[in-house]
């Protein structure tokens, strides 16, 4: 009996102190990922919970619940997180974008004791006006390196990104979802006192 419940404290202090590793995440080729991460709660609770995460965080990251199914317990999120500066190759010289924004859509599936989270259709924006028109451009287009617009084969040439928007991605997914996990345990814990 002291072994099963030895056993069982060990299970939950090292669920408890889980956390998600960049390395753990892996993208596909439009910059999409999908992980499953174990925690404390069951699924009603972490449903609950990372809704009530993702509202607070409303100010900051402007993120917004677009579907919430409380049956089910899944949850899908649009939002933003910080990107890399980029430089772009122009016939006529280099820009560089400062504060690129990614938006995304994020999923979450929850289960007893763990969490899908999937990572869909990234796109990113430049904090800065730019003459050409490349304000806003898919994964896709950035992972190329490489895209045609008119004014580009006018001047015959293609633009090409010559630094990857995918750099530190992983990073800070990452410590989206730790600090989800982290919030949710918080919340266990004070319902718990």
């Amino acid at each position: 009996m002291k072994r099963l419940l030895f056993l069982m404290l060990s299970l939950l202090a090292l669920t408890a102190r889980a956390q998600v590793s960049p390395d753990s995440i892996q993208f596909n080729e439009k910059g999409e990922f999908s992980i499953v991460v174990p925690t404390i709660a069951d699924a009603r609770q972490t449903f609950l919970y990372s809704k009530a995460f993702f509202v607070a965080r409303n100010q900051t990251h402007k993120t917004k619940i677009v579907t919430s199914d409380s049956v089910s317990y899944k949850l899908q999120v649009s939002g933003t997180i910080a990107g890399d500066n980029l430089t772009v190759s122009m016939p006529s010289g280099k820009i560089q974008y400062r504060n690129t924004v990614e938006n995304f859509l994020l999923s979450i599936t929850a289960k007893d004791q763990r969490f899908r989270v999937k990572i869909e259709s990234p796109t990113y924006d430049f904090d800065q006006y730019d003459q050409y028109g490349l304000t806003k451009i898919s994964h896709e287009t950035a992972r190329a390196f490489t895209f045609h617009i008119g004014f580009a084969e006018e001047m015959g040439g293609q633009v090409g990104i010559t630094k990857t928007v995918n750099k530190n991605r992983a990073v800070r997914y990452a410590e989206l979802i730790n600090e989800m996990l982290e919030y949710i345990k918080t919340q266990i814990e004070d319902d718990d006192f």
